[in-house]
Parts: structure tokens; sequence; C-alpha cells
């Protein structure tokens, strides 16, 4: 057999040998991950069985429960993400066995319920989980005081801690302006948070109130009395937020994306059903807010390309320096270009910017046109063309 032929054969041999070694690696990467995931899923499933098992063994005065605990203490994440689930479910099925009988409910109905009340209270306090403990408050109430007092403060101090969480999520949280310069997850989390809690304000402002000893000051340590003492609180941390995660961005861009996020704020606020003072100096704040990034815009993103169009005296050396309509259509033209990409994502906020821009802009444009003929015939755009071309922006 020619060199050739040899060196061939075996360097196809050492192609299929590796294609297969691959194809074999991949098969068995495959079963390996299968088989691991089939082991987490028996994991949870017998994790399940186990704290199930647990919440059966509490004893009916529910006072010891050093074993669930424990559980707690020891499984991973995604295993109390289930156990989370699973207990919602349980309260949720015990109130309403405990609601189909018309106040004809039984002491061992009140010691199940306490039992899960009690396993609620031990785990770390998530927003998700505020209206399972709403709806726990609201039907412990109808137990007798002495049997519920000391799970009830500990529902109230899960709810306050659920609104100092909330606050660290705008004061540590790390993130970054949405492409387009749109509204902000966090903004729209947040503000739906705030309108499902305004939703059940009478409750709230019951937990919330202010316990012997507790501080007047309605900030003071986390320690808000009512909940738009605590709604305040939120949107000022919201509002901080998002000045400092969009500092380094362009000052335009800036202004776009502040301004999506203050009008976002404001119409969640105008449609609260509040009976709040505050409810009003939050809307006239966020009114203001968004006026003064649509001005702020328009001063830092459209005036230095209408100055290309006003009268220039006294400048050095004219001969290196554009045509003013020149200079305008290339700045105009980069600017246009840029910011059809960025996102109004209100559209009749999106309209009311657009207009502002057009008007101001054609305004300034007609009146360099009819200062001569000659700025006339230079002209590479009607005023109808130039207004058609700024209402394509913000579409994202």
């Amino acid at each position: 057999m020619p060199a050739s032929t040899s060196s061939a054969t075996n360097m196809s041999f050492v192609l299929t040998s590796t294609t297969e070694l691959a194809s074999s690696y991949d098969i068995q990467s495959s079963s390996e991950e299968a088989a691991i995931s089939q082991y987490q899923q028996c994991s949870y499933e017998a994790g399940i069985r186990i704290y199930k098992q647990l919440l059966g063994d509490i004893p009916e005065d529910g006072l010891d429960l050093s074993n669930i605990r424990i559980w707690i203490q020891r499984a991973d994440s995604r295993m109390l993400e289930l156990f989370k689930e699973e207990l919602v479910a349980m309260i949720d099925q015990s109130i309403q066995e405990i609601n189909s009988k018309h106040g004809q409910e039984q002491e061992s109905d009140m010691h199940c319920l306490l039992k899960l009340a009690g396993v609620m209270t031990m785990l770390s306090p998530s927003s998700d989980l505020l209206p399972a403990i709403l709806r726990l408050y609201v039907t412990l109430e109808i137990f007798p005081v002495n049997q519920v007092n000391g799970i009830a403060s500990e529902l109230k101090r899960c709810v306050r801690e659920i609104f100092q969480g909330q606050c660290s999520l705008a004061l540590n949280g790390i993130y970054s302006v949405p492409r387009g310069g749109g509204i902000h997850n966090i903004t729209s989390y947040m503000m739906n948070y705030i309108k499902y809690m305004w939703e059940h304000d009478s409750l709230l402002n019951v937990i919330l109130a202010q316990d012997d000893g507790e501080s007047e000051n309605p900030s003071h340590d986390g320690k808000w009395t009512r909940l738009d003492y605590f709604v305040q609180s939120l949107i000022g941390y919201l509002d901080s937020l998002l000045e400092t995660i969009s500092k380094y961005q362009s000052t335009e861009f800036q202004c776009i994306f502040l301004l999506n996020n203050a009008h976002f704020i404001l119409e969640i606020l105008e449609k609260l059903d509040m009976k709040s003072a505050l409810q009003q100096s939050w809307i006239t704040r966020h009114h203001n807010q968004v006026e003064y990034q649509i001005a702020r815009y328009l001063e830092h993103s459209w005036e230095p390309i209408l100055s290309c169009l006003v009268a220039r005296k006294n400048i050095l050396f004219p001969c290196f320096h554009l045509p003013p309509l020149t200079e305008f259509y290339t700045m105009l033209n980069n600017n246009c270009a840029v910011q059809k990409y960025w996102k109004i994502e209100n559209p009749k906020l999106r309209q009311v910017v657009r207009k502002t821009i057009s008007s101001r802009v054609t305004q300034c444009y007609q009146a360099y046109l009819g200062r001569s003929v000659k700025n006339q015939k230079r002209a590479h755009y009607t005023s109808e063309e130039l207004e058609n071309k700024l209402m394509e922006l913000f579409e994202g």
C-alpha cells in the first residue's frame, strides 16, 4: 500500500475513533446528567415525605418544633422551595376546611393550623410568603386570643422582616439599565408589590400597628407603624436606586430611562385606592419628575443640534467649520440613528415626547430656512419630512 494511502487510512481511523469516542462521551455525559437529575428528584420526593412525617409528628400543642427546625436548617435551597410550596398548599387546605365549617370548627382544626403557622414562621421570610401569612393571620382571629397570641406575634415579625427584605432589594441589589432604557424589572416588581399590599391595607395596618415600647418614629429601625410609611420608604429607596444605576449612562439616555420609570411609578400611584395624605405628595413628586426628565432630555439631546441653526458671530477660522445646515443634518441623523432604538414604553407618553421634540425642532428649522432663499435651496428635508423622521423615535 502506498504511503499516502496508508496515511489517509490511519487518519480516517483516527477521525472515526475520535468521533466515536466523542459520541460515547456525550452519551455517557448525558446518562450521568439524567442519573443525577433522577437522583435529585428522588431526594426531593424523599425529603417531602420526611417533612410531611415531621409535620405529622409535631405534638398537638404545636410547641415542640425542634425536629423540623433542624430539617429546615439542613435542607438545600431547592428543597426549601418545594417545602414552601407544599406548606402553603397545606395551610390553604386547612383554612378552607375551617371556613367550610362556618364557626363549627374543632379544637383539632385550630391545633393543625397553629402547627403549620409555627413552621411558616421558621422559614426565611420572603415576599412570596406574604399572601399566605395574611390568610393565616385573618383565620387565626377566629380562635381564642390566649391560644394564638404567640403565633400572631411571630407572624407580625415575619411581615416586618419581609418589608425589610423589600427595602434591601433596593438598597443592596446590583442592577443594570435595561437595553433601550425601558421600565426596569425592579420598578415593575416593587410597584406591583405595593399595589398588592394596598389591596390589604386595613389588615397590614393592624399588623404594623405600634406595639408597646416601640419608637414613635415611623422609620426607626424599620418599625413602620402604618403601611403608607413603609410605602414612602420603599418608593424613596427605589427612586435612589434608579438614579444610581443610571448615573454611568449618557445624560440623554439616563433621562429616557428615568422618565420611563417615573411615569410607570406615577401610573400605579394614581390608580391606588388610598386614604393617605401622603399619596398626593408622591403623585406630585413623580409628575414633576416626568416633566423634569422631558425638559432635561430636550436640553441635552436637541438644544446642541438646534444651536447649529442660530446665527453665529465672531467665529474664529470659519473656514474650518461646516456650514450650519450640513452640521445640523449630520447631528440630526446621528441622533435619530441612535435614539430610534431607545424605548419609551407607554404609547401616550411616547407621543407626547415625540411631539415636544418635533414642535421644537421644526420651529427652529423653519425659522432658519425662512431667513434666505439660499438656505431653502440647501434644505434636505421639508418640515413635514423632518417631522415624520422625528416621529420614528423611541420604538425600541
